[in-house]
């Protein structure tokens, strides 16, 4: 008996034949019960039982079942509820009025229980502060405390952080192929095709394209990005957000979501004086934001100077290493973190974020 298969009770052909079509499309095996005697192994250990109104004769009540929903023709008949129950149905749906929420129901067939994992964004105060780096050397610190996290582009003038984490030649989805996500979208289909390297999943704007296409890289609307935000985060797994200091109302809806923000700043005057007005607008959307310093040799502010100016709490302060650009340009990115300065403040960065998390949550 394949695992968390779909079971159809019923003789209408029709009905299982959608039934197999919308559980295709999540990637699912449908098993059908046409006669009273298959009703009970089919049943049993299905995740999700749907079944037929016009076939209730054929369920065995005694068999235990996790998820029952009842396909009707007429839902407000009160015989239909008090059957549906007694089989322990708690929906009944018509088609095809009902097929969003019916394939919604397959697609969380199998998805992990729990609450959703924390979604933090990270923004660069200024230009050139090193905030997609940080993005993705967070989700790579989080991987190494074995949490799943996927690291997602909200910035269509970034070059894509496939390009930076040196998978732009990695077959998988990006934003421009999720556009249609509508409802409830399977978190282990959307991992799967994502592309993904040293337990770093990434959703970019855009893979490589031709200097000849003309076809700039764009976003999906916030409904898009809500179904898909939600399957990374469904079971627990973090989602790491790659924010531009300016952006359009969908993706401030993403930022207004996040459990917190981290402004990323280097430690310069000019660089402060800029990202005074990123953190005007991220205080609009989000109520927790920490503030990350980057340093380098010629910084002549120190981290409260400029956690002082910001009135932002400093969370950490990294180093800029000079390794990290021939690594980015080397496509190995991700391997060194391992070694350098900025992948030991990331993981310092994720432990603390976690920590608050879990207290929040307590």
């Amino acid at each position: 008996m394949p695992a968390e298969h779909v079971a159809v009770v019923s003789r209408d052909a029709g009905l299982v034949a959608e039934v197999r079509r919308l559980a295709a499309l999540v990637g699912h095996t449908v098993l059908v019960a046409g006669q009273p005697a298959d009703s009970a192994q089919v049943c049993r250990n299905a995740a999700l039982v749907v079944v037929d109104a016009k076939a209730f004769e054929l369920v065995d009540e005694s068999t235990p079942m996790s998820e029952v929903v009842v396909v009707a023709d007429d839902p407000d008949r009160i015989a239909l509820w008090e059957s549906a129950l007694r089989i322990g149905a708690r929906r009944v749906l018509t088609l095809p009025a009902g097929t969003a929420e019916l394939l919604d129901l397959l697609a969380l067939v199998g998805e992990r229980p729990g609450p959703p994992g924390p979604l933090f964004a990270v923004v660069g105060g200024t230009g050139g502060a090193g905030a997609s780096v940080l993005s993705v050397a967070l989700g790579w610190a989080f991987g190494q405390l074995r949490r799943p996290t996927t690291v997602v582009d909200l910035d269509v003038h970034g070059g894509g952080l496939d390009v930076l984490a040196g998978l732009e030649r990695v077959d998988g989805l990006r934003w421009d192929e999720l556009s249609g996500a509508r409802g409830v979208v399977a978190s282990a289909s959307l991992r799967e095709q994502l592309p993904s390297v040293d337990g770093v999943t990434v959703l970019s704007t855009s893979a490589a394209r031709d200097t000849a296409d003309v076809d700039a890289p764009a976003l999906p609307d916030r409904v898009a990005m809500a179904s898909v935000l939600a399957a990374a985060r469904r079971g627990g797994d973090v989602v790491v957000a790659d924010a531009p200091r300016q952006c359009h109302d969908d993706v401030s809806a993403v930022l207004a979501g996040c459990d917190a923000a981290l402004l990323v700043v280097p430690a310069h005057v000019r660089a402060v004086s800029a990202a005074a007005g990123t953190a005007r607008r991220l205080r609009s959307l989000c109520a927790d934001i920490r503030l990350v310093v980057r340093a380098d040799g010629r910084a002549r502010l120190h981290d409260d100077d400029v956690a002082r100016a910001l009135a932002l709490p400093h969370i950490a302060t990294v180093a800029t290493d000079s390794h990290i650009t021939a690594s980015v340009d080397r496509g190995q990115l991700l391997q060194s973190f391992r070694r350098s300065s900025v992948g030991r403040t990331a993981r310092v960065i994720a432990e603390r974020l976690l920590s608050d998390d879990v207290e929040q949550a307590s």
